[in-house]
């Protein structure tokens, strides 16, 4: 944050913006207050106008998995995959996945934002105050590790959100795409395929016995 520290003042839906906008990139702030009640945008009406002169002009929003994919290319901007591609790249195929399968806009908009939280300076609180629906929440959450979390545990989280189930075996699948794994080295390929065999195999059993 900026020494001018201009949300500091402001609150959305009972949390100090500035405590939301903290770990945000100073360069990208004023890009994430934009999205935050963006006119057309699923957000609290004119909220954006209370972030004095600090909102960036921004295309209107049309719907969540816009919202979504926005704010995903924000937080993934600088970020690459283990081949050096650019990471923005896999939620956009693990979203056209759970898309492709049948997924509702509620799994979708998940899909978009299932490694914000755990991988950047997204927070729950954020994706609250943007707007998003408390089923989205959820599922983001559940497919979020926490730290030091068990495996089990970690897979009952995903289980209990058949949302969340989607998108984590979308993302396992787009994980261990055999065209992504062929640019890696032939011993981080191999553990990486038994690594993401091993947790679908945790997520299909913790499924089958969940009753979701």
């Amino acid at each position: 944050m900026n020494s001018e520290e201009p949300f500091r003042e402001s609150d959305v839906g009972g949390v100090q913006s500035y405590d939301l906008l903290a770990g945000v990139p100073d360069e990208l702030v004023g890009e994430v207050a934009a999205l935050i009640g963006s006119p057309g945008g699923p957000g609290p009406a004119g909220e954006s106008e209370r972030w004095s002169g600090s909102v960036i002009e921004a295309p209107p929003v049309r719907g969540l998995v816009d919202l979504a994919a926005r704010l995903a290319r924000l937080a993934h901007r600088d970020q690459v995959d283990k081949a050096g591609v650019s990471y923005i790249s896999h939620p956009a195929r693990v979203a056209g996945r759970v898309g492709t399968w049948g997924g509702d806009e509620i799994a979708v908009v998940a899909a978009w934002l299932h490694d914000t939280v755990e991988d950047t300076w997204v927070s729950l609180d954020l994706l609250r105050a943007m707007g998003f629906p408390p089923a989205v929440i959820k599922a983001v959450d559940a497919v979020s590790k926490r730290d030091g979390e068990t495996e089990e545990a970690y897979v009952e989280r995903i289980a209990a959100s058949p949302s969340a189930v989607m998108v984590k075996r979308a993302d396992l699948a787009d994980n261990a795409d055999p065209v992504r794994l062929a640019v890696l080295d032939g011993s981080t390929r191999e553990r990486l395929s038994e690594k993401y065999a091993r947790f679908a195999s945790l997520l299909d059993s913790a499924v089958s016995t969940s009753g979701v």
